[in-house]
């Protein structure tokens, strides 16, 4: 294991950077502490380099021709040696990190941020590359800039994630069936950070995880990811849509994203308010055409849970397994009150009369016709003037 002043050729390890286990390390050239960089090691272990030299250098090729001020440039590659690496530019910045958990972000201020962040992924995906490992930690806040994405690394030799990351990758790429749209990762990883910001909070702080697979199992407990009600609907609406478990419902790409963000209102929070007629973008009701959806399971996202929850604002919303929680402990959501209109209810029974007393009042009127006929029968004689 790497530690501080070990060499790695010309450059001299400072520190280790991404948490224990990380395989980035901030190191200087060994005769100017001045010069920083990031060196990427690219270990057998990760990517089997020997096995994956074409797929290395094209994501290289890529990386060298791809210039964003909020991604680090690649210097140099080396793919022999007992340690084949990637040097990469160093970006100065404060890990986001460093400020979540903390004070939630206004929803302006979080929705600000989230835009900016989405121009380094956007050139990323502009030539092909996914980051696959966007988390506060690798996130880097730069006064009078917009903020950095770090630690690329190369594609084609990430490592299976780590434990650091797990809750910032969507479920499917924990499961062992794996898609292939590795684009889906990253907007996933993004909607997580998007509800921390707005949390104020970790996701899933508190809960002791161990396994991939109680991991998984716990996102599946969550389900999509809502922030809660006092974030406008459209906000919630992003943040479910970035985060929901089945692949085929979320938000594919960073332009659909854009797009919601450029279309919402920030100034609808009310609980009670009907969901109905909402915009429909791009992608709504894409389902991948290799999977397939149970027959009562409905196709889009924007249709599930929130239309009962906003017509139901005196329950509790639904709460996300508490730590401590057993995950196989059923999780009910409340049922929906039956909202009924004015205008469609039921005239209440007290303005009907009884069905006896209507049955007297019709044989009284009956009498009483009866009675005005034979009167005018008998008295007829006398109107007319006869005998």
């Amino acid at each position: 294991m790497l530690q501080p002043g070990d060499l790695i050729e010309l450059w001299a390890v400072d520190a280790r950077l991404g948490g224990e286990g990380g395989t980035a390390f901030l190191a200087h050239l060994g005769e100017d502490p001045a010069q920083k960089v990031v060196v990427k090691l690219l270990s057998p272990r990760e990517g089997r380099v020997d096995l994956m030299r074409d797929r290395l250098l094209r994501d290289a090729r890529a990386l060298l021709n791809l210039e964003h001020p909020g991604l680090p440039r690649i210097l140099s590659l080396r793919l022999t040696g007992q340690l084949p690496n990637a040097v990469m530019e160093h970006i100065p910045g404060e890990p986001l990190s460093n400020r979540v958990p903390g004070l939630p972000l206004n929803s302006e201020t979080a929705v600000a941020f989230v835009r900016e962040l989405c121009k380094p992924i956007q050139a990323l995906h502009s030539v092909g590359l996914r980051h696959r490992d966007i988390k506060p930690a690798n996130i880097l806040l730069r006064p009078g800039q917009g903020p950095a994405l770090v630690d690329l690394g190369l594609p084609a030799a990430i490592a299976p994630p780590r434990r650091s990351s797990w809750p910032y990758v969507p479920p499917e790429w924990l499961s062992d069936r794996q898609p292939s749209d590795s684009s889906l990762w990253d907007m996933y990883s993004l909607g997580v950070v998007l509800y921390e910001l707005l949390r104020g909070k970790l996701v899933y702080a508190g809960h002791n995880v161990e396994t991939r697979e109680e991991m998984l199992a716990l996102k599946k407990a969550y389900g999509p990811l809502d922030p809660g009600r006092e974030v406008p609907v459209d906000l919630r609406r992003v943040v479910r849509r970035l985060t929901h478990p089945d692949p085929r419902k979320r938000i594919r790409r960073v332009e659909e994203l854009l797009a919601r963000l450029d279309a919402m209102d920030l100034e609808r929070a009310e609980p009670s308010m009907s969901l109905d007629g909402h915009t429909t973008f791009p992608g709504d009701d894409t389902v991948s055409p290799e999977l397939t959806l149970r027959p009562d399971e409905p196709t889009n996202v924007d249709d599930i849970d929130l239309d009962a929850e906003e017509a139901a604002e005196d329950e509790p919303p639904v709460e996300p397994p508490a730590p401590g929680q057993r995950l196989e402990d059923p999780i009910a959501p409340p049922l929906p009150r039956r909202v009924v209109k004015p205008e469609a209810a039921e005239k209440p029974e007290d303005d009907v009369p009884p069905a006896d007393i209507r049955w007297v009042a019709f044989l009284m009127a009956a009498l009483t016709v009866l009675g005005l006929l034979l009167a005018a029968y008998f008295t007829r004689p006398f109107f007319t003037g006869g005998p």
